[in-house]
């Protein structure tokens, strides 16, 4: 029987531990906001940089089970280019950029891993972009081309190396892209992973909402929380897509909402059957397309809903968009049923014009992040400890590059981002109805 809502990463990385609700009045010098990837690196780096000073990290539901726990997995270094090799002298310097940014940040996750003994299914093993309709990935090897340029391995595969490798036939062509700290991991376990060695100095609360934030009287801010008030002389925002709830960026990013299930393990008999392929991790290079994993411990996910949702889908709403995960598994295992999808939830995350970031002093005394457009694991991580350098004055290269693509284009109001959010998912959707 499917679940309704829960992530079935979080399911499988429980027991968490528990952290007190924060409530009456108190000062403190850094107040971090968000208790996901953002949040949790930048408050490893404060307590690294800033001995001595209070470091206190609220979250308005249970830490490290948001939208962290519940994305795809995906720690990424090199991403595929949004351009072709004839076009990439008018792209690459951007790319380059922001991939010193992802490569910083996935590789720190792979250290932190394995210095911090994280459980997490790590697998450094790349990560593919895949197809059904060959057609459809034409430029496969042009991508390669340009990845190989930038300093990644890329290897194109065809014919019956396809099936093989994935263990379906479903897929035709494919494009593996290795290097930089890619591969995949379970996001829920690495998560409560850092959570469970977060260095003493920071003191953790959830179930303590921000319900506002001002400017207080000789610096700092105070944030209003329910029965009390927290004053900061400096504050993180952390909060990725929920940003615009506190008036922040609001014509600057799209807010997401994704839903995702995961299946039981196949059984040694189905696993045979297809011929026990080494996990994989793959994703589609057409927008509109499918997310899918082969996990370590032999279960399928599958992602391939996304829409413009900012209040989020509800457990009637996951249910719904079940059908079409159920089309896709079926698609790529035919024997697979409904039954065989033991969770079913729904995440969010943060998509910008441009690829780019927020990444901003936005007050004297506030600081904020935003916008992994899709690669949260490595590049939140990363902006969350470059914030840190940045709101304690140091200056490098890698922070100088950060602050120059960090500035999204703008974006319409709604309804008009609605409306054409909406129409542009439409549009894509119908292109590759055959990859879903």
């Amino acid at each position: 029987m499917a679940n309704s809502i829960e992530s079935g990463w979080i399911a499988q990385a429980q027991p968490y531990r528990s952290f007190p609700a924060l409530t009456g009045n108190v000062t403190t010098d850094w107040l971090i906001i968000g208790g996901g990837f953002t949040g949790l690196s930048a408050a490893r780096e404060l307590a690294a940089r800033c001995p001595g000073e209070r470091i206190m990290l609220i979250d308005a539901k249970r830490i490290a089970q948001g939208a962290a726990a519940r994305n795809s997995g995906f720690n990424v270094g090199y991403d595929v280019p949004d351009f072709t090799r004839e076009t990439a002298a008018a792209n690459m310097a951007e790319y380059l950029a922001r991939t010193r940014i992802d490569i910083a940040g996935a590789t720190e996750n792979e250290r932190l891993i394995r210095d911090l003994g994280i459980s997490c299914d790590y697998l450094p093993t790349g990560y593919f972009y895949a197809v059904h309709d060959p057609a459809r990935f034409a430029g496969a090897a042009a991508l390669a081309d340009v990845l190989r340029d930038a300093g990644a391995e890329a290897q194109v595969l065809e014919g019956d190396a396809v099936p093989a490798r994935f263990g379906t036939g479903f897929y035709r062509r494919a494009l593996f892209i290795g290097g930089g700290g890619n591969g995949s991991l379970q996001p829920a376990k690495f998560s409560k992973g850092l959570v469970d060695n977060m260095p003493a100095p920071v003191e953790l609360h959830e179930d303590t909402p921000a319900l506002g934030l001002s400017p207080a009287s000789g610096g700092g801010a105070v944030v209003t929380i329910p029965g009390g008030q927290i004053r900061a002389k400096k504050v993180i925002l952390a909060l990725n897509g929920l940003l615009p709830r506190f008036g922040y960026k609001r014509f600057r990013m799209v807010p997401l909402t994704l839903t995702a299930s995961l299946t039981r393990p196949l059984t040694a008999e189905e696993d045979e059957a297809i011929g026990r392929p080494e996990p994989w991790a793959v994703l589609c290079p057409i927008k509109g397309g499918t997310t899918a994993r082969l996990t370590q411990d032999r279960r399928i996910l599958i992602r391939n809903t996304a829409e413009y949702r900012p209040a989020g889908v509800d457990a009637a709403g996951v249910a719904v968009r079940r059908q079409t995960h159920l089309l896709g598994l079926r698609r790529r295992f035919p024997s697979m049923t409904e039954a065989d999808i033991e969770f079913s939830w729904a995440g969010t995350m943060a998509g910008s014009r441009g690829y780019r970031f927020i990444f901003e002093q936005a007050s004297p005394d506030v600081f904020l992040t935003a916008c992994c457009n899709g690669n949260g694991v490595a590049r939140l991580s990363m902006l969350g400890r470059l914030l840190v350098q940045y709101a304690t004055g140091d200056q490098n290269e890698l922070l100088t590059t950060t602050l120059s693509l960090a500035q999204p284009g703008l974006l319409p109001p709604d309804p008009f981002l609605r409306i054409g959010v909406a129409a542009r998912f439409a549009l894509d959707r119908r292109k590759v109805a055959d990859e879903v």
